[in-house]
């Protein structure tokens, strides 16, 4: 059984309306497609998906430079910072889901409205604002 995060349609509704949504995980695309058609099964949220293969040492590091698109307008959300070491000013932590907090967790839905800003027009480069 796959456990959604609480509030994580409502985002990824949002998200893709704002954003050119790219699913971007360092499991093997086997079991990552198990987990991403539950996630998104009319495939109306992400636009590609990129798995352990498109990442660098052995799947510990995620580069955005697979994406080839300008950086600037490029904004990961992931849990983990060790990940993204190589595109640091791109991300945009979010906490660590826990089972154990379904009933409190607003990792997801807080994040929303600093996205929104992000995502506006007079934003040119992203970096310094997350930064």
């Amino acid at each position: 059984m796959i456990l959604k995060r609480p509030h994580l349609g409502k985002f990824l509704e949002r998200m893709a309306k704002l954003f050119d949504v790219v699913a971007f995980t360092s499991r093997a695309q086997r079991r990552a497609e198990t987990i991403l058609d539950v996630l998104d099964p009319a495939k109306e949220f992400f636009s590609r998906r990129l798995y352990l293969d498109s990442c660098k040492k052995g799947g510990k590091v995620k580069d955005l430079a697979v994406l080839e698109r300008p950086l600037n307008r490029v904004i990961i959300v992931d849990d983990t910072s060790s990940k993204c070491v190589l595109n640091p000013d791109n991300l945009v932590l979010v906490s660590r889901f826990k089972r154990h907090n379904l009933s409190t967790d607003r990792g997801l839905l807080d994040l929303i409205p600093f996205l929104e800003e992000l995502s506006k027009e007079e934003v040119e480069d992203v970096r310094p604002v997350i930064h």
